[in-house]
């Protein structure tokens, strides 16, 4: 029996109590089953609940009050099909008497019909039963791409106005084909597949596109042909998430007018919890029991309403360090990161830059029609070297400015350049990120490094045993227990983060030491020794033709900090 068997769904409805005893008992075990003995009850149940089949006796009562059963089997099975043409109904008929009745029921759309007498009744039912399932299966899988398709057309025309007819757009709406993202897509197909009660936590910096990425998640799987609710908890008030969420109950005494919250309507698909790092502890505890219980309370109601909803969330923050700082319960973090979904920054997938400025400049080509405008080779070079604190978001915005603002179909370097300058508040500012404390190892300086997947902590760790051993790359691979090529990918970004902040904090060794928590005399030997600053320096200004503003765009400082900062490396040369 595979897990997919496990988690189907069947409803019979059967009046006889020893035979429904019997039923129930032979495939409990199985399948996730569900009765009713009459037709109301049936009814009730059918629509509370998404079932997989129907295993269906036509002769049943209306209610638990009447005397005998009456033929309304004809009726339940229509309304079945009605509501979800794709649950497969299986008649159960008493005897061959019946067989008329029955298959005017297959007319009607049953899967099939069994003789309850049959010899072998126990053995055929369950290959029916397995075979409908697949049946099943087969029908929806066709009905999802069918749908998919739509979907996509329809959001691409909304979200991606134009296409770009040599670019590949992964479920529509996504683009890149680097290592990073091409794992992004294979979860993604991976949880198509699947059955959709499985939470998934979307992590990444802001503007790196993770509602995208919840969109295809939700849209490539089974609850796809429901909309989805789509929440961004950081724009609504703190004293208010709890009835946007869960609702409010009608209190005639007080005059509050009852209202659905977000979870109600999202029963049977998907919600998108979007900054799920913004919400306080007691939403958090109510969160954390509507994923354990599958039920909310509304707000002023004692009773719990059921709710059958998948949950996506995102954040750009840290939940390890919330927890640790007792602003993230623990419990909740477990409950959401089922499946962790990780997208990089956007300087972390430089090979994805030029794809994403192809897509960009086709929209802006096709909405001024005009084909001949482009962007050159030495602008798309110095935009793949850019920081990018604001990701996508930040690139589009670049993009659609420069064009904007050009004198001529050509945009060159000088043209993005006059522009980058322009947002130095917010480019300098996103250095606070590389002055944060670096990581502390145990008291032997060992640390798991092979098994760290988060890279921007891994060049963390990597900066800060480079610091303890004052810049030995020798010892550092050693204590790491990684190769040479494998050191020296990681000291090329210890060089950038070296020299980016030493220009930063205006070359205050001391102030860069408090910043790092490391020892004030071991980062100034580190500097002088193995990463030979001032040669890295050097690299930039031939990569740049001795640009500052170039080299300064790259490094995250301003022009006046890049000179200080090469001053005091010819001084300590």
């Amino acid at each position: 029996m595979n897990s997919e068997e496990q988690h189907a769904k069947i409803l019979i409805v059967e009046d006889r109590p020893f035979f429904l005893d019997y039923l129930k008992e032979l495939l409990q075990d199985r399948y996730n089953v569900s009765s009713a003995e009459t037709y109301t009850e049936a009814r009730s149940i059918f629509h509370a609940h998404r079932f997989d089949l129907v295993l269906l006796d036509l002769g049943i009562p209306r209610d638990e009050h009447s005397e005998k059963a009456e033929i309304l089997g004809y009726d339940l099975l229509k309304e079945i099909k009605r509501t979800d043409p794709f649950v497969e109904v299986i008649i159960l008929s008493g005897t061959s008497r019946e067989i008329d009745s029955a298959i005017r029921a297959i007319k009607e759309g049953a899967y099939y019909f069994l003789l309850k007498d049959d010899k072998i009744f126990e053995k055929k039912l369950l290959m029916t039963i397995q075979k409908a399932l697949e049946v099943r299966e087969l029908y929806r899988q066709n009905e999802s791409l069918i749908r998919q398709a739509k979907f996509f057309a329809e959001k691409q025309k909304k979200v991606f106005p134009y296409l770009h007819p040599d670019l590949n757009y992964h479920f529509g709406l996504l683009l890149g084909e680097s290592q990073a993202m091409q794992r992004v897509y294979e979860t993604i197909a991976k949880l198509s597949h699947r059955r959709t009660e499985e939470p998934v936590l979307i992590t990444g910096e802001s503007g790196t596109g993770k509602e995208l990425v919840a969109l295809s998640i939700h849209t490539t799987s089974p609850r796809g042909e429901r909309p989805w609710i789509p929440v961004n908890l950081s724009a609504i008030p703190k004293e208010l998430i709890e009835s946007e969420l869960f609702g409010i109950e009608d209190m005639v005494a007080t005059g509050v007018k009852g209202r659905i919250g977000y979870f109600e309507q999202a029963d049977g698909t998907t919600i998108f919890l979007d900054e799920i790092g913004e919400v306080n502890q007691d939403i958090q505890v109510k969160l954390l029991r509507a994923l354990q219980e599958r039920e909310i309370r509304k707000v002023g109601s004692t009773k719990s309403i059921p709710v059958d909803v998948r949950v996506i969330s995102a954040t750009n923050k840290d939940l390890s360090e919330l927890i640790k700082l007792n602003l993230f319960r623990e419990d909740l973090f477990y409950r959401l990161n089922v499946i962790p979904i990780h997208l990089p920054p956007l300087r972390e997938r430089k090979e994805d830059i030029p794809i994403l400025i192809q897509h960009y400049l086709y929209q802006h080509q096709q909405e001024e029609r005009n084909p001949n405008i482009r962007i050159a080779e030495d602008a798309i070079e110095l935009l793949q070297e850019y920081f990018w604190k604001g990701n996508i978001r930040e690139l589009r915005s670049v993009i659609k400015n420069a064009v904007i603002l050009r004198n001529q179909d050509t945009i060159y370097a000088d043209d993005f350049l006059r522009i980058l300058p322009n947002r130095t508040k917010k480019l300098f500012a996103s250095n606070a990120s590389l002055l944060k404390q670096l990581p502390l190892l145990d008291e032997n300086g060992q640390t798991d490094f092979k098994r760290i997947e988060d890279s921007q902590y891994k060049n963390k760790v990597f900066l800060r045993v480079l610091i303890d051993h004052e810049g030995l790359i020798e010892n550092v691979l050693g204590t790491l227990d990684i190769s040479r090529v494998t050191g020296y990918k990681y000291l090329d970004e210890a060089k950038f983060c070296l020299l980016s902040s030493l220009c930063h904090v205006n070359t205050r060794i001391d102030t860069l030491a408090q910043a790092w928590g490391v020892e004030a005399g071991k980062l100034e030997k580190t500097i002088r020794r193995a990463n030979r600053l001032l040669h890295y320096l050097e690299e930039l200004e031939e990569r740049f033709a001795g640009e500052d503003e170039r080299i300064a765009a790259y490094l995250n400082v301003s022009p006046e900090q890049l000179r200080q900062g090469r001053n005091f490396l010819r001084q300590k040369r």
